[in-house]
């Protein structure tokens, strides 16, 4: 239960990594759109 309890005692750290972990997965999810589109064209 590592996970759980550093979710309750570090929120300002989550939020943080949850962030950084949005930013580093966004272009990824913009190219995955692109890709569906281009294919949904054919």
């Amino acid at each position: 239960m590592n996970l759980l309890e550093n979710l309750g005692s570090m929120p300002p750290a989550l939020l943080t990594n949850y962030g950084s972990l949005y930013d580093k997965y966004l272009i990824q999810i913009e190219r995955a759109n692109e890709f569906n589109e281009s294919n949904q064209m054919d």
